[in-house]
């Protein structure tokens, strides 16, 4: 309940709010957790530090989830509604834009590596869409249109397909941007 708590908070840009929950659940027992939820929270601890400003707590939440024993859950128990997920890929992929904004453009490219070859090894399509847009930002960021160019391509190829609605809005707007910066619009 409480992660759902942090993501609404955090969803409605309450960072405060989601950070009191995150540090509720910070608050119990590690021991007690099953491996999954606590990848899954660091993850939560990552975005909402990363949201609020504060980035090298969000890169030591980041790496705390990637650095964690692989949940060996089901399927299902990954499942959220949406799609599966993997919250290592989500922590990899956060880290990867943390890195880059402390200023580390080549430990953030070999992060964004390994966010896409875990997405691949997944197999859940959703999650390799998720790495995708990584990608793009990344790419934009370092100013790589091309490279940014084919992940977008890849990203609404494969959201449209599958019925991916956020990523291919996603897209779509990283899209413009791209025709914006050729000059195409």
């Amino acid at each position: 309940a409480l992660s759902g708590l942090a993501g609404y908070a955090c969803m409605r840009a309450q960072y405060g709010e989601a950070w009191a929950r995150v540090e509720q659940m910070l608050a119990l027992p590690q021991d007690r957790l099953e491996p999954l939820h606590l990848v899954q929270l660091h993850f939560t601890a990552s975005r909402v530090r990363g949201f609020q400003g504060h980035l090298r707590a969000a890169l030591a939440h980041a790496e705390h989830a990637i650095h964690l024993p692989d949940p060996s859950v089901p399927e299902s128990a990954a499942f959220t509604g949406i799609a599966p997920q993997d919250a290592k890929v989500s922590a990899l992929g956060f880290s990867a834009m943390v890195l880059w904004l402390l200023g580390y453009p080549e430990r953030s490219l070999e992060r964004l590596g390994r966010t896409l070859r875990r997405a691949e090894d997944t197999g859940y399509l959703y999650m390799q869409a998720a790495s995708l847009l990584y990608a793009v930002q990344i790419h934009l960021a370092r100013r790589e249109g091309q490279t940014a160019q084919g992940h977008l391509e890849r990203l609404m190829a494969l959201s449209s397909v599958q019925a991916f609605s956020p990523w291919l809005a996603y897209a779509q707007v990283w899209q413009g941007l791209l025709w914006a910066e050729a000059g195409r619009c």
